[in-house]
């Protein structure tokens, strides 16, 4: 079932999602990742309020980097920024990897309770953008969930490849078995779950025989 997550990923694609409190740098970052111009960089809060794509190639991976807009509880004050942040919100519910982006040269960086419990349960990299300027901005302070932090400045590119090698090293494709069992279909992962809690031999051997004797589709 582990192998079957990272094979996944290899087959359709890893989706990392950069999300975080606005103006830390998110869509610079994006751009640098796209290799060219494909989200409106100022430095007015909540520039961004939809979300932007690029896909990139990281063999053995294809991902799809989303930039969204910024994530903050206090920020919301139209209907057009909650409804941005709302769509934020919904794409996260989809990413394999939470890029969380805050901006170093801060004091402080407003992580909301709702970003908080939305990604409690992903993968996550912390990333300390605008290594470039003075840092001010204490990494002790985050929580538990966040403590996997990488230093750069999307505005430079430094870092850039040690982020893209902890993305590699997450996914589980770094050394990657492609003789490793998989499962490919969803009948065939609720059966191996099924198995993981068999109470009783007979009940084991039944769920195996069903996992083996169904007919193949062509």
């Amino acid at each position: 079932l582990k192998t079957s997550q990272t094979a996944k990923l290899i087959i359709e694609g890893l989706t990392a999602v950069i999300a975080g409190p606005p103006n830390t740098g998110k869509s610079t970052l994006l751009n640098y990742l796209a290799g060219k111009p494909k989200a409106i960089v100022t430095d007015i809060k909540g520039t961004t309020r939809d979300y932007v794509t690029a896909q990139c190639l990281l063999p053995p991976l294809c991902i799809e980097f989303i930039d969204t807009a910024g994530l903050d509880d206090e920020f919301a004050a139209n209907k057009i920024e909650k409804t941005a942040q709302e769509k934020s919100f919904a794409i996260l519910e989809k990413a394999n990897l939470v890029l969380v982006v805050l901006d170093n040269s801060r004091t402080q960086n407003a992580l909301g309770k709702k970003l908080l419990k939305k990604i409690a349960d992903k993968k996550i990299i912390t990333i300390l953008n605008k290594c470039d300027l003075p840092a001010k901005f204490d990494p002790a302070k985050l929580p538990e969930a966040l403590a996997n932090t990488i230093k750069i400045s999307a505005k430079a590119g430094t870092g850039i490849e040690n982020l893209l090698k902890k993305t590699r090293q997450l996914s589980g494709a770094v050394n990657f078995d492609l003789q490793s069992p998989v499962c490919f279909t969803d009948r065939q992962k609720n059966l191996l779950q099924k198995l993981t809690s068999a109470k009783t031999k007979k009940l084991a051997r039944q769920i195996i025989s069903e996992l083996l004797n169904a007919r193949l589709c062509v």
